[in-house]
């Protein structure tokens, strides 16, 4: 378990790479993760995935930089963005990340961000829906878009917010409509994807479509209503 084992202060930076959800760190985290991972679990290595809590913020309340510290719970609930962590490589005192998770902790680059290392449930179900219909007539073979978007690209899922998977120059957004844990799936706040050998990916109907049978189905009932009122006059 890695909750509320090593938590730190950086600087952000937009990370080079522009998609899933990875971030880089620099190579001295590599070192104070080790130390705070061998006193608490006996062993310098690091889980694979890493899972981490982005905030935006300078980390009150920590213990300072490379100091264990508590992290907020899962999911969205505690605040922050979940992310995974792609290598060591950023400069010294920085972190990049992705433009869309700066956005989403609400940062730009030059402010302080303050990451903490985090426990995910493994994944059993993910439940997605395309922001657009076109996604079922372009994409033929969507559980390969899938494994080719996901796998290796991001780390954590989170219920709520919208991913993007890109396809022969395009960009698909979906929407996590749903994440489980466990057989039979249980309902949580967010998954892990890393490692998992039979993640079932359950695709719905997308928000287009959605809005188009709703929109279709009010017209219908208004035709009902009026022709009931004309056949009453």
């Amino acid at each position: 378990p890695m909750q509320g084992v090593w938590g730190a202060t950086f600087i952000a930076l937009e990370a080079p790479h522009g998609g899933g959800d990875k971030v880089l760190l620099p190579p001295s985290a590599l070192e104070a993760i080790g130390v705070l991972t061998e006193a608490r679990h006996g062993t310098p290595q690091l889980p694979n995935p890493l899972c981490l809590r982005v905030e935006c913020g300078d980390g009150r309340g920590t213990l300072g930089h490379g100091q264990p510290r508590r992290a907020a719970g899962r999911g969205q609930g505690g605040g922050g963005r979940l992310a995974g962590l792609l290598e060591f490589t950023a400069a010294e005192g920085h972190v990049a990340l992705p433009r869309w998770l700066l956005q989403a902790v609400g940062a730009q680059e030059g402010v302080p961000l303050m990451l903490s290392s985090v426990d995910v449930p493994r994944a059993s179900l993910v439940r997605l829906r395309p922001a657009r219909t076109r996604f079922y007539e372009e994409a033929e073979d969507q559980q390969s878009l899938l494994q080719a978007g996901l796998h290796g690209v991001y780390t954590v899922l989170c219920c709520g917010e919208t991913i993007r998977i890109a396809n022969c120059g395009e960009e698909f957004e979906l929407l996590v409509s749903e994440v489980c844990t466990g057989i039979p799936p249980t309902p949580v706040e967010a998954v892990c994807i890393v490692d998992v050998e039979a993640l079932e990916v359950d695709m719905g109907e997308s928000l287009e479509g959605e809005e188009e049978r709703i929109a279709q189905e009010r017209r219908a009932e208004e035709t009902a209503r009026a022709a009931q009122a004309a056949a009453q006059a």
